[in-house]
C-alpha cells in the first residue's frame, strides 16, 4: 500500500494492540516520572495503530506499586523482594537445584558467545596491527608513499581511509 494512498482519518482498530516496553536503568528522560508513554505520530497526526511504547525508569523509587517494582528489581536476596511472584522466581534460580543448574547452562552459554565474540574482535584487531606493520615497514624499507604501500598490499579502497587515519 502506498503511503500516500492512506487516508488520514484510516481506522486501524482492527490492528492487534501492541506495547513495546523498554525497562531502563536511570531515568531516560530526566524528568524524575516513573514512565514514559509514547504513541505514533507524524506531522502532529496521531496514528491510532494500537501501539504503544512505554519507557520504564529503573531508578525510580517513588511511594507506589511502580516503585516498589523497581526496588525489587534491584534486589539479589528473595527474602527482600516484597512482590511475591517475582520473589519465587528469583528463589527458584538462586535456590532450586534445577534453576540453579539452568542458570548455569544459560550464564554458561552467554560467556561462550562472548568469548567467541571477543575472540573474532581480538582477530580482527590483530589482522588490522599486522597490516599496519606491513604498511610501516613498506614505507620505511622500500620508501613508498602509504598510499602505493596500501595499494601493493592489495587493501580495498573502501578500507584505505581508515587505515591512513590509524598511520
Amino acid at each position: 500500500m502506498d503511503i500516500e494512498a492512506l487516508d488520514p482519518g484510516q481506522d486501524f482498530s482492527d490492528l492487534p494492540e501492541q506495547w513495546v516496553v523498554f525497562i531502563m536503568e536511570e531515568d531516560p528522560f530526566g524528568q524524575g516520572e516513573g514512565t514514559y508513554l509514547f504513541r505514533r505520530t507524524c506531522n502532529n497526526i496521531k496514528l491510532e495503530d494500537g501501539t504503544h511504547y512505554l519507557y520504564v525508569n529503573g531508578a525510580y523509587r517513588g511511594n507506589d506499586e511502580l516503585g516498589s517494582l523497581m526496588s525489587d528489581f534491584c534486589q539479589s536476596d528473595p527474602n527482600a523482594i516484597g512482590n511475591k511472584m517475582l520473589a519465587d522466581r528469583v528463589r527458584y534460580w538462586k535456590e532450586n537445584p534445577e534453576g540453579v543448574r539452568k542458570m548455569c547452562e544459560i550464564l554458561e552459554e552467554m560467556r561462550d558467545e562472548a568469548m567467541r565474540k571477543g575472540m573474532e574482535k581480538g582477530m580482527e584487531k590483530g589482522m588490522e596491527q599486522n597490516l599496519l606493520n606491513n604498511v610501516r615497514s613498506l614505507m620505511e624499507g622500500v620508501g613508498w608513499t602509504a598510499q602505493q604501500a596500501l595499494d601493493t598490499l592489495k587493501v580495498p579502497e573502501s578500507d584505505q581511509a581508515k587505515y591512513l587515519a590509524m598511520l
